[in-house]
């Protein structure tokens, strides 16, 4: 097993795209390069709140024009 900086958690790779789709069936993160500017901080406790993201549409925007 290659222990890497950009490893993640099964915590964090099943939570991590929470609420991205409305069916559960969101996509498990498995690389994580940008953990050392924004580390995952693991969910702790019984009144623990898992952050919910959303997607939005990119039309008017510079990703569009890609």
């Amino acid at each position: 097993m290659v222990d890497s900086p950009y490893a993640v958690s099964t915590q964090e790779q099943a939570w991590y795209y929470y609420g991205i789709t409305s069916d559960g069936d969101q996509p498990k993160l498995l690389y994580h390069t940008s953990s050392k500017d924004d580390p995952w901080v693991p969910l702790m406790g019984r009144h623990a709140n898992m952050p919910t993201k959303s997607t939005c549409l990119a039309y008017g925007t510079q990703l569009s024009r890609v």
